[in-house]
């Protein structure tokens, strides 16, 4: 007798549909799938991010450089890395390195502003803005371990690829390595206090002079102001030179300049708005070293919002409008609940000298008829012999009840289930 081949064609969406099932359990019992940062970052090209700064050697007594109120020899080291582009960097990956081994790697979703920079201490707990730095969250710590009487480097790299790399021997005492010019990356290394403009040994996140690498307007306060103008709005930024010259409200090619305005500080210029048309507009402040433009930060209103805008709850009737509750009549009229009496009329009081169950007849045993019977106690060699055992304990609700089998435990049980292993004829 010959047999015919069975038909298998409906294995194959059934090995789909279980593996689709142990893809889910998978997921759901806490598997996720996580971005992968490397394919969505784009590879950084030669000199798009460099090494500005290195600072090997603090000073034992003077050189607190991370602001912590701890001199470390160890801790207040530090390098320094720039954006030397128009563009923010994603920098998530990229590690530092120096002659021993790999010392940091910039966490998932950091990212360096156009022109700015980002500062690693060796450790401890830094205190201040570090130019714009801890402003944008790009101020770290890491074991940095670089040596100050050997010949050491310091190597950033993005995968295998080697961004930029600088190499020192014996720095001086308390004073930072830093490129001259200051900011550039074709720049020679050389000791921070001989850079012209620089003012100290040392200036982590900020060019050499103190200033920051990038000029900024942050915001505005107030933020609106009507129309006719004469509000005073504090501007908050980085990098007011003393030389102010003016400060413009603009939209779209029209622009008004503020009648009056003064620098409080490198980050606060205090300007009262002139009359402008309705709408949001940018600032500009303007001093001796160019101008700073921040979008978007003031808006003109013609009137200012009413708190009562919209139709209040009561539609503007009086509160005491139509029938009150009480129907204008007084609160007690008509018999009060204990109609006139005394609260203890009446009553005896709870010591009365009554025993508890005084006056209360027991109630009555029932007879049924029969005689008692008396049940013998069962007998059971173990606490629990007898019982069933406790069903398992529920899933919480939302769970997929994973077992210790495995995330794809249920899935894989489709496998099974649909007879996916089973032995071919």
């Amino acid at each position: 007798m010959t047999s015919r081949p069975k038909n298998r064609a409906w294995e194959l969406p059934l090995a789909r549909l279980a593996f689709a099932a142990a893809l889910l359990a998978g997921l759901a019992c806490g598997e996720k799938a996580e971005p992968d940062l490397g394919t969505m970052r784009r590879a950084l090209g030669p000199g798009e991010l460099f090494i500005n700064e290195v600072h090997a050697n603090p000073d034992a007594v003077s050189g607190d450089t991370n602001g912590d109120g701890v001199l470390s020899e160890n801790q207040d080291e530090f390098v320094e890395l720039v954006n030397a582009t128009s563009s923010p960097l994603e920098v998530s990956g990229v590690s530092l390195s120096d002659a021993t081994s790999s010392r940091f790697t910039f966490p998932p979703g950091a990212v360096i502003p156009a022109g700015e920079a980002a500062v690693v201490f060796g450790g401890g707990a830094p205190r201040g803005d570090f130019g714009n730095a801890a402003r944008f969250g790009l101020v770290f710590t890491a074991s940095l371990g670089l040596n100050n009487s050997t010949p050491d480097h310091v190597v950033i790299q993005q995968g295998a690829v080697e961004l930029d790399r600088v190499e020192f021997a014996n720095p001086a005492d308390g004073i930072s390595l830093n490129r001259n010019p200051d900011g550039d990356p074709a720049g020679a290394l050389v000791a921070h206090d001989t850079v012209p403009g620089a003012v100290g040994g040392y200036s982590p996140g900020a060019r050499v002079d103190g200033r920051p690498f990038a000029r900024h307007l942050f915001g505005a306060d107030p933020e609106i102001g009507l129309t006719s103008g004469g509000v005073a709005v504090e501007i908050s930024g980085s990098g007011f030179s003393e030389g102010l010259l003016a400060v413009h409200f603009k939209r779209q090619g029209a622009i008004a300049a503020s009648p009056g305005f003064q620098r409080r500080s490198s980050s606060l210029v205090v300007a009262v708005a002139p009359p402008f048309t309705e709408g949001p507009v940018d600032l500009e402040v303007v001093d001796d070293e160019g101008s700073i433009v921040g979008a978007g930060l003031f808006t003109y209103v013609t009137s200012f919002p009413s708190p009562d805008a919209g139709l209040p709850p009561d539609a503007g009737l009086p509160r005491d409008a139509g029938l009150p509750p009480d129907a204008g009549l007084p609160r007690d009229a008509g018999l009060p609940p204990d109609a006139g009496l005394p609260r203890d009329a009446g009553v005896l009081p709870h010591d009365a000298g009554l025993e508890p169950d005084a006056g209360v007849a027991p109630e009555p045993e029932l007879d049924s008829g029969f005689p008692p019977i008396d049940l013998p106690e069962p007998e059971l060699d173990e606490p629990d012999a007898g019982r069933r055992p406790a069903a398992p304990a529920p899933a919480p609700d939302g769970a997929l009840g994973c077992s210790a089998g495995g995330a794809g435990g249920w899935g894989f049980g489709l496998l099974a289930l649909f007879g996916l292993g089973r032995r071919r004829r």
